[in-house]
């Protein structure tokens, strides 16, 4: 399970991948045959040209989306009531990468979306782990006119990230297995502060 003390080397260094590549597998792991790995091919998401300082943007509390100098700055998220946290980080290109992080009370949720310089979802890949030491992953890659090209399941142990069979208890918990997808930049929940440039300090709060 991701902490909040984690969260600032999640942000970065995933977003720090996604400036110049992103990896989806070809073939889904079998889930009635024994596990098997991945085969991963790589996908061009973002060049990493003119990168800008990524904006951060969480909704603590739920009362309203607010902009923050840092991931630090952030008050923890909750974790029964829906806070999210994003990291954008965008280039001259108009290309962007998102980076969403959500915790439950039994999960903890990573989600990357890639998104063209229209502003449509190129690529996405959902990851969550759960409290009982399996997690589930999925991959996905999308056409120019938004229909999946290419889709990965799979699920894996926390502990190892070895890839096991489908849990029992998986058929408990379907949202689990589900993304929030976001088939457009604009659809983003915080998208009208982008062009705001007030942010604010936790700290002062």
């Amino acid at each position: 399970m991701l902490r909040h003390s984690n969260i600032s080397k999640v942000l970065t260094i995933s977003t720090m991948s996604l400036v110049g590549v992103c990896c989806f597998a070809v073939s889904a792991a079998p889930q009635s045959d024994k596990p098997v790995r991945k085969i991963a091919v790589v996908v061009q998401c973002e060049p990493a040209v003119d990168q800008a300082k990524e904006r951060i943007f969480a909704n603590p509390g739920l009362k309203s989306w607010k902009e923050y100098s840092k991931v630090e700055e952030v008050p923890a998220l909750g974790r029964d009531n829906g806070e999210q946290m994003f990291a954008v980080n965008s280039n001259a290109s108009g290309k962007r990468s998102v980076r969403l992080v959500e915790y439950g009370e039994d999960s903890s949720t990573v989600e990357t979306l890639c998104y063209d310089k229209e502003g449509a979802l190129r690529s996405l890949k959902y990851e969550i782990r759960t409290a009982w030491g399996w997690g589930y992953s999925e991959d996905c890659l999308l056409g120019p006119k938004g229909g999946i090209v290419r889709r990965t399941q799979w699920f894996f142990d926390t502990a190892s990230g070895q890839t096991i069979l489908r849990p029992r208890q998986a058929d408990d918990v379907p949202g689990f297995l589900q993304a929030k997808i976001y088939r457009s930049f604009d659809q983003l929940p915080f998208y009208a502060l982008l062009n705001q440039q007030t942010r604010v300090d936790a700290a002062q709060k």
